[in-house]
Order: structure tokens, then sequence, then C-alpha cells
């Protein structure tokens, strides 16, 4: 019995310290890169409900959000400006869940197939980043901050 206990808590401390490692530190290059759809979406509708686990640990289902979007862009993926979509996001007693959930709010979120769905703080622009956020990722999707090199100077690398 002490050994289950034992293994529990080490499964339990991993799977913590992998939901606070995903929220590591990435350029916006690297989380366009590796996302298979990045969208900015508004909240349409936000309701109480239970919804999946977070990173697929566990099966079943915890207290959460369940959200209608709309699409107001979208930078890479399949979703199209003006589709409704669903997502939701975790309660709040959740590490990593995405509290604006407000009807009206909008979320730029960078999803993966895996999770295509999840709306979490590591996957989703802050609120008061979303217009940089838009641009900057604007500028990636054109290519033109793909052909500076970065932190020596504004000299092209293309093409002189």
């Amino acid at each position: 019995m002490k050994a289950t206990c034992y293994i529990l808590a080490i499964v339990s401390a991993i799977a913590s310290g992998a939901a606070v490692a995903r929220c590591g530190t990435y350029s916006l290059e690297e989380r366009f890169d590796s996302a298979d759809r990045v969208v900015l979406v508004e909240v349409r509708a936000s309701r109480d409900a239970m919804v999946p686990w977070p990173y697929r640990i566990q099966k079943g289902a915890l207290p959460g959000k369940w959200l209608t979007l709309r699409v107001l862009k979208s930078w890479k993926g399949d979703y199209l400006v003006d589709h409704t979509i669903y997502g939701w996001t975790q309660g709040p007693r959740i590490e990593d869940s995405y509290p604006y959930t407000e009807t009206g709010t909008k979320i730029l979120v960078f999803l993966s197939k895996a999770s295509g769905h999840e709306i979490r703080e590591c996957n989703a622009a802050e609120p008061d980043r979303v217009e940089a956020t838009s641009a900057e990722l604007d500028e990636i999707v054109s290519g033109s901050s793909r052909d500076v090199k970065p932190n020596i100077s504004l000299e092209r690398t293309r093409g002189g």
C-alpha cells in the first residue's frame, strides 16, 4: 500500500512538472511553427460544464467552461473567418486554465491537433497582447520577419 501511495505521489509530481514545463518561454515564431492552428477568436457564449483533463493526463472530466467561439482571423490551419467553433478551459483551480471567458473576449490561441479545442494560458496570448501578437503573426505569415538577421542588424539575409 505504501508503495502504491509513493508511486502515485511521484506520478502526480511528474504530471504537475509536465504542466509547468509546457508553459516554457518560446518565441512567437516557435509557437507558430509548432501549432497546427493559430486563430483569433471571440467568445460568443460561455457556460459552466465538465471538460476533459488538461494535457489528456487522465480520462474523465473536470469542472470548467465550454466556449462557443467565432473565428475573427486565422493565420494557420483550417478554421475560416466567421466559422463558429467550440473550445474549453478547465476551472480556475486547475493550473494553466484560461481565466478570460466572458462573452466578447478575444482570444489569440495556438492549437495542436492533439488538443485542438483546449484553451490554456500556455497556448493563448494575454488579452493585453492580442493586438501586438496579431501584428507579429502578420509579419511571420508574410515572411518579412524571416528575412531579418535576429539580434544582429536589420540587414536582409536574402538577396542583399
